[in-house]
Order: C-alpha cells, then structure tokens, then sequence
C-alpha cells in the first residue's frame, strides 16, 4: 500500500504525534570529540516502515538497525543532532502535549550549544 501524500503541516502533526509517543529529546553533553553540548532527537520503534517515512519527513536523516538481543525484538533508530535536531524541536514544539513540551524548551535552553556561532 502507497503511503498517503501529506502536506507539510499534516507531516509535522504526524511526525509530532509520533515522536510525543515513540520519541526522545535530550541533550548530548560536551565531550574530547564534541567540546560543546549537542542536541539530539531520536525515535527509535520496531516498526522499521514508520521510522523510514520519519526519517523522510525531515531530512537528512539515516535509519539505523539493531538486531534483536534476547527477548526483544529487531528495532530502527532514526536521530537527529546539532541544527537538525533544533530545527526539528522548534518544528514540532507547538503540537507536543505539556511533558514533553518542558522537555524541548528545557534543550533548546541549553546554553553553549555545538551549532550556535560564538558572539564576537
């Protein structure tokens, strides 16, 4: 079955909807490679369609595969960082219920930030 053709907003709305329930939104700290804090947004599912057609509605963005361990199952990871990440945020910020709506502010507030130009 063909996917539906959504406009823009319908595909925010979606990709909102989905990352309220399936995504994460934090903060990478500073390391040797990174010196300064990086955001991060990742949706991680075992529905390996749904993440793929995430991945399409902002891109650039790569899937990732994880083989199933144990008693889980196979899962897919798409994640954005640094611009594409607060770009994402900021994207889907008005659509997000109260929790996570904290949690995007509270990243988009991190001071120092990998992809902010340094004031002169």
């Amino acid at each position: 079955m063909k996917p539906v053709r959504l406009t823009r907003q319908e595909e925010t709305i979606w990709l909102a909807a989905l990352l309220e329930g399936e995504g994460c939104f934090s903060v990478i700290k500073a390391s040797k490679t990174y010196r300064r804090p990086r955001l991060k947004v990742c949706l991680n599912m075992n529905d390996r369609d749904v993440v793929e057609r995430a991945a399409l509605f902002h891109p650039p963005a790569k899937v990732g595969h994880r083989p199933p361990r144990g008693h889980s199952k196979e899962s897919w990871q798409v994640q954005w960082t640094s611009v594409r990440a607060e770009s994402l945020m900021r994207r889907v910020l008005p659509y997000m219920g109260e929790r996570r709506t904290l949690k995007i502010e509270e990243c988009l507030a991190c001071p120092d930030l990998s992809h902010f130009k340094e004031s002169s």
